[in-house]
């Protein structure tokens, strides 16, 4: 039998931090319901018709989120057996989403925002050099306005071998273990 505490879920243009991850999750009680993530909205999302009026708060999937075991057991009944894609057509929205509105606004367990998730959605550029160790996931992808969006590091690689600067990053943050 596999014996979890928690289920994270990261696109696969996303850099994590296993370390500051683990740090942040060893705190914090699986038993509980946790929903940590961060929303890439300025307010929560409202669905007007479909199957009532809701508003809620999501995690965007492109920086990633973590669902405690606690949780994921409250939730097992609404995804099991297709539910949770059911859920999405009926409601027509994206993944994270609908993982909201179930979470928010059908189990009524809210969003625990945490700023050291980070999308493509926002300017990468900005996050200080001195906080990026305490950071737990980084995206990568263009925003408008925006050509490279990618975090500010030292160039360890050339651009066409560490387009993302995720190499980069990781030498910067685990500068012993850096393979080049």
């Amino acid at each position: 039998m596999i014996i979890f505490r928690w289920a994270c879920h990261f696109d696969d243009d996303n850099y994590v931090n296993i370390a500051e991850l683990v740090r942040v999750l060893k705190k914090l009680d699986p038993k509980r319901d946790w929903y940590l993530g961060r929303p890439s909205t300025v307010g929560p999302v409202g669905i007007d018709s479909i199957p009532e009026k809701a508003t809620f708060w999501f995690a965007t999937g492109g920086a990633g989120f973590c669902l405690s075991k606690s949780l994921l057991a409250k939730m097992s009944s609404y995804v099991r057996n297709g539910g949770f894609e059911e859920l999405g057509e009926v409601l027509r929205l994206p993944d994270d989403v609908s993982l909201g509105y179930l979470i928010e606004h059908l189990l009524k367990v809210k969003l625990t925002v945490l700023d050291k998730f980070h999308s493509h959605l926002e300017d990468l550029n900005e996050i200080n050099r001195d906080d990026i160790h305490k950071q737990i996931s980084f995206s990568a992808g263009g925003r408008p306005r925006i050509a490279k969006n990618v975090v500010r590091v030292p160039e360890e690689y050339i651009m066409e071998d560490d387009p993302r600067r995720f190499r980069s990053l990781h030498c910067f943050l685990y500068r012993k273990h850096c393979q080049r």
